[in-house]
């Protein structure tokens, strides 16, 4: 379209750009079969945060997570920073979709149990 680069193509009013370095930016929902990436990057800091970290407070055995993004579909995958000893399992329960979900050890923890959370929506 441009093999010079002169600059950036907007498309259907600007829907859709394709800046001079190959950035593609779309307002609206990308759709396709497959993606296949190096790096995946999710924007964070705003109300329908799809991704982010807690602390289980020593002592305490589960912590609720406000996010609107969570759906009757979500898929939540949860990582610990380190041991969380005594407990010896986590699970994810009180999910309200566009509210929140709480995150449960079976045990209180000896030490703040630093832990991150992503939400990833299963579209039946």
């Amino acid at each position: 379209i441009q093999p010079l680069k002169q600059g950036n193509v907007s498309f259907m009013d600007g829907l859709v750009t394709i800046d001079t370095t190959g950035n593609v930016v779309v307002s609206g929902v990308l759709r396709a079969p497959k993606i296949e990436t190096n790096q995946l990057i999710i924007t964070t800091g705003n109300t329908d945060q799809a991704i982010g970290s807690g602390i289980i407070v020593a002592g305490e055995s589960s912590i609720d997570i406000p996010t609107t993004a969570l759906n009757l579909n979500s898929k939540i995958i949860v990582t610990f920073r380190h041991d969380i000893t005594p407990a010896t399992r986590y699970y994810v329960t009180g999910r309200q979709p566009g509210v929140s979900f709480r995150l449960m050890l079976d045990l209180p923890t000896e030490n703040d149990a630093e832990f991150d959370w992503i939400i990833i929506e299963a579209k039946p």
